[in-house]
């Protein structure tokens, strides 16, 4: 199969993998399959990041060959390919395009990007530029009283929730992550210290599937008191001499009135599920993954209290789109026992007050305000002081992209 070049303006022969894979999108556009129908006859082993319809005769195909990113627009009768670095810009234009296609007023999808020393977000139908020196600063330092272009730009979107978007290149290990892994675009590093910064006056999530992202944001309920959070502890998570932690975790949250349940069968109405894990590991997901199927998550926002895995987000992709779980609301780090118990003994005392208040607070300020409540304890140690900031740091995510060819995730070794 002869392809056009468009980078190079050479005419070249393409490597059979990725030539099989293109006819098979070339073939769907002829016959006017879906977007979705074609990714379905993608082969697996193909390394497709990201297929998305430019128009009714054209697709735009996103993938890695010879180590260097590539785009593909694919039409009924040709294709033309672009490599490298502009490749990329030609991707990140797309993604761009989502988040002014998918943002209203009171919820704003951000895209990040980097040209040369450059930041630019993509904040619905607003596009803004500035020195990537300045997220570097707040990146490091979530509390840095230096002034920064986007406190600005967050504060000019009055009571919006921003949505910042995992394209492609910000997805795990086997779709492209690596690239965006610790650079000043990665979405989870950008929302976890912005989340820090803003401490709840903000909310700043992550998503990728924009429609389902704006769905499952909308449906999160509040907290009014103890009956909308069940506990689940699941016993086998804990080693032999953590068993102790699980008992004091047991206890307080029974001080609270708030339901502890061990077998999926009795978990109640609560919209929200607080899951206390000792590890973070194949097991704790195969244990989330009976719960899905057993539709014990459905509709609920889980509060995972584990330890962080790189592998997290794209795990619960599969939990979010299969099992129609809300969201998940994840640590971005390794956690303390002792300052997880600090933390939910501040839980129990503002479930108290919201209630006899009769207020309601949402899921993740509930977390967060107990963080800032425990951090006012002057007798802290340094160290614990540094392990309760580190839950300052969570991130909710709202869903991801439907579109992985990959090895089940379910298989992937994690660590945390």
């Amino acid at each position: 199969m002869l392809i056009w070049n468009r980078t190079t303006s050479l005419i070249w022969p393409f490597g059979k993998r990725r030539r099989n894979s293109l006819l098979i999108v070339q073939k769907g556009l002829q016959q006017g399959q879906s977007i979705d129908e074609i990714k379905s006859n993608l082969p697996s082993e193909a390394s497709v990041y990201a297929v998305e319809k430019l128009s009714d005769r054209e697709i735009l195909v996103f993938y890695r060959e010879d180590n260097e990113y590539k785009t593909a627009v694919v039409y009924p009768k040709h294709i033309n390919v672009t490599t490298g670095d502009a490749a990329i810009a030609q991707y990140e234009e797309i993604a761009r395009s989502h988040c002014v296609r998918a943002s209203d007023q009171n919820i704003i999808f951000v895209h990040a990007s980097q040209k040369n020393s450059e930041m630019i977000l993509q904040m619905g139908g607003k596009q803004v530029i500035f020195p990537i020196s300045e997220i570097t600063e707040i990146l490091n330092n979530p509390n840095s009283s230096q002034a920064a272009t986007i406190d600005q730009v967050l504060a000019s979107f009055p009571n919006a929730a921003f949505i910042f978007y995992r394209d492609a290149l910000a997805r795990g290990e086997q779709n492209g992550g690596a690239w965006r892994n610790g650079k000043p675009t990665d979405p989870l590093r950008l929302v976890s210290a912005l989340s820090r910064r803003f401490q709840g006056r903000i909310r700043v999530c992550l998503d990728d599937a924009t429609d389902l992202a704006k769905n499952n944001f909308r449906r999160i309920s509040p907290i009014r008191g103890p009956d909308d959070l069940v506990a689940l502890i699941p016993e086998e998570s804990f080693k032999v001499e953590d068993h102790g932690f699980a008992k004091t975790v047991e206890n307080i949250l029974a001080e609270s009135g708030i339901e502890i349940v061990k077998e999926y069968n009795k978990i109640s109405a609560a919209p929200n599920v607080l899951v206390i894990s000792g590890h973070n590991d194949e097991h704790l997901f195969a244990y989330l993954k009976e719960l899905g199927e057993k539709d014990a998550l459905k509709d609920k926002l889980v509060i995972l209290n584990t330890c962080y895995a790189k592998s997290n987000p794209d795990k619960f992709h599969d939990l979010i789109q299969r099992y129609g779980v809300l969201g998940f609301y994840q640590y971005t780090e390794t956690i303390n026992p002792t300052a997880l118990a600090k933390i939910l003994e501040e839980v129990v005392e503002l479930l108290k007050e919201v209630q006899n208040q009769k207020t309601e607070i949402h899921p993740v300020d509930l977390f967060h305000q107990a963080v800032e409540r425990a951090l006012q304890d002057r007798s802290l140690s340094p160290q614990l002081r540094l392990e309760l900031e580190k839950l300052l740091r969570g991130v909710l995510q709202l869903s991801e992209t439907s579109f992985k060819l990959s090895k089940p995730q379910f298989a992937r070794n994690i660590y945390g």
